[in-house]
């Protein structure tokens, strides 16, 4: 009843976030939508944009119904090519592309993100993870919390982590300047792979605002998280 009740919970904080879902994500689920599945083609792209390659003209019905599903995976459709426009992607307003879209054919389409995407697990085994040494011993005893960092506007409570050892010294920096009392910081490394395989629950999700950023809402047990060194900033 405890393992439920903890699953629960974890289902629940998740619940209301919104969020887009991951490039990889995007691609499985539109490429297995029956509506246009047999018209285009799904092309990811480094900029976290998607690019979706018409290979016969869909209907302005289909067209209607793929706008709905993207929008149910968190994207929007950002821009539209026309075959023989001159090589010219056109700002997509849904308004004015239907109206005068009886007489075109459809290239391609451009899907943007609307929130922070969530990250494939796979890509994953070890993350890091920086925090005031002041705060080991409570790590120590009950491992990693989510906290809001953010006192402009309103995020959901978060646990942050880095892809690197370097890339966690250089947070250590920027925590420094927003408050030059905090001198010493801890480096952790956190093996979220078998914190996944305890708890199906954590998700992550890139952060926008941090180059290779990469957060949580889940907590992160004692277990998983191995102490690595202390930088003085």
């Amino acid at each position: 009843m405890i393992k439920l009740n903890h699953l629960i919970k974890e289902h629940l904080i998740y619940e209301g976030l919104i969020h887009s879902v991951s490039m990889e994500r995007f691609q499985e689920l539109v490429e297995r939508w029956a509506i246009v599945n047999d018209k285009v083609e799904i092309i990811p792209r480094k900029d976290n944009k998607i690019t979706l390659q018409f290979t016969s003209n869909p209907t302005l019905k289909e067209i209607d119904n793929l706008l709905r599903f993207i929008n149910t995976l968190g994207w929007y459709i950002s821009a539209y090519f026309i075959v023989g426009d001159k090589m010219v992607w056109k700002k997509f307003v849904k308004d004015d592309f239907i109206q005068g879209y009886s007489d075109k054919t459809l290239a391609a389409f451009q899907a943007e993100a609307k929130f922070d995407l969530e990250m494939p697990y796979l890509e994953f085994d070890i993350l890091y993870h920086i925090s005031p040494s002041v705060n080991d011993e409570k790590i120590q005893t009950i491992g990693l919390v989510p906290k809001s960092l953010s006192k402009i506007s309103y995020h959901p409570e978060r646990v942050y982590f880095t892809r690197t050892q370097d890339e966690a010294k250089y947070v250590a920096e920027q925590f420094h300047k927003r408050d030059i009392t905090v001198v010493q910081f801890s480096v952790y490394q956190i093996d979220i792979k078998a914190a996944r395989r305890n708890n199906a629950q954590i998700r992550l999700f890139n952060d926008p605002n941090f180059e290779n950023g990469i957060y949580t809402l889940s907590n992160i047990p004692p277990e998983y998280i191995k102490f690595l060194e202390k930088v003085t900033v």
